[in-house]
């Protein structure tokens, strides 16, 4: 392919950022996806982390036109990304891991849902995963019940997804790039994981398209340390985890409420929109600190307990 097969519309333009690290095995797959795109990118912006197998070797021999950057040290995923996300000049990013498979209409799915209106800044679709062979293991992720948006202002638990899931507007970049460098604190107590603060960013500047519909083929290795594909978990261990994360959720809240406060993340943020995003904040915080209560001592495990037990005895003797 050559670049002149790259969609060269100019209405739309799309950026697809890869950052790879030793991921020579299934790079190779991850670019003939893309390249069978209904509707191709404007541009590949790979950042690799001074991988030491054949990676820049897959890429250059690659049919597909990339832009390869590099490294003089390792910098880790997150910046690693980042790296790859400062390059992109096209009006919608393209989140992208280097060794899934996306589906041919990736790209024109989540284009259509950004023409619903252009308050959405996130698009956020599921996955289909399979092994390290691309066995179907039968698991759809997130449960979707069906296509809608999530109005802004939100915070992230109203909708879940990984990096590889999402397709966002650059004009969320400020707000990620500040959540990433933030001098006050650090971005694990605003959001567990790098992917979640994209979530953060795109919800306190506009609102979140959730679609229905599996487009990346999200590929789990034997060595892999997730959960997904695995036994579903016992109900306390359901409820102790869940306790867990309400815990997260309180304390990111707190964060951000702090961050609503500063000059720096005032200017980021619509001023219309940052009243509504202080009060949402606060909202929630009052939620999740008396769902945390519920799960103070035993007393919620022995109602569970209870419940569960009146549920067996009940199909027992039906």
């Amino acid at each position: 392919m050559t670049s002149s097969n790259l969609n060269q519309t100019g209405a739309t333009s799309v950026s697809v950022a890869i950052a790879t690290y030793n991921g020579a095995r299934y790079l190779t797959e991850q670019l003939e996806s893309i390249a069978k795109q209904t509707v191709l990118p404007n541009e590949i912006i790979i950042s690799d982390d001074c991988s030491i197998d054949n990676t820049r070797e897959v890429v250059e021999s690659s049919a597909i036109p990339v832009k390869f950057l590099t490294h003089p040290v390792n910098v880790g995923i997150i910046n690693n990304f980042f790296n790859a996300f400062n390059h992109c000049t096209g009006d919608y990013i393209f989140y992208c891991d280097q060794d899934d498979v996306w589906m041919p209409d990736k790209v024109e799915q989540c284009l259509h849902c950004f023409q619903h209106s252009s308050q959405i800044k996130l698009v956020i679709h599921q996955n289909n995963i399979v092994d390290e062979n691309l066995k179907d293991q039968s698991i759809i992720q997130p449960h979707i019940s069906q296509s809608h948006t999530v109005k802004s202002p939100l915070y992230r638990d109203s909708v879940w997804g990984f990096g590889h899931q999402m397709a966002f507007h650059r004009s969320i970049l400020p707000m990620l790039a500040y959540l990433k460098d933030l001098k006050e604190t650090s971005l694990s107590q605003v959001a567990t994981c790098f992917d979640f603060s994209i979530i953060v960013a795109a919800g306190a500047i506009g609102d979140i398209f959730l679609l229905k519909k599996p487009l990346v083929f999200f590929r789990r290795h034997s060595n892999s340390t997730t959960k997904a594909g695995k036994a579903n978990e016992g109900i306390f261990v359901k409820a102790k985890n869940k306790n867990i994360l309400n815990n997260l959720y309180v304390g990111e809240i707190e964060v951000l409420l702090a961050l609503t406060d500063s000059p720096a993340f005032q200017k980021l943020i619509p001023v219309e929109s940052h009243a509504l995003y202080k009060a949402m904040l606060s909202d929630k915080l009052i939620q999740y600190k008396k769902i945390t209560q519920l799960y103070t001592g035993k007393s919620l495990y022995k109602h569970i307990a209870k419940t569960v037990n009146a549920i067996s005895y009940g199909l027992q003797n039906t």
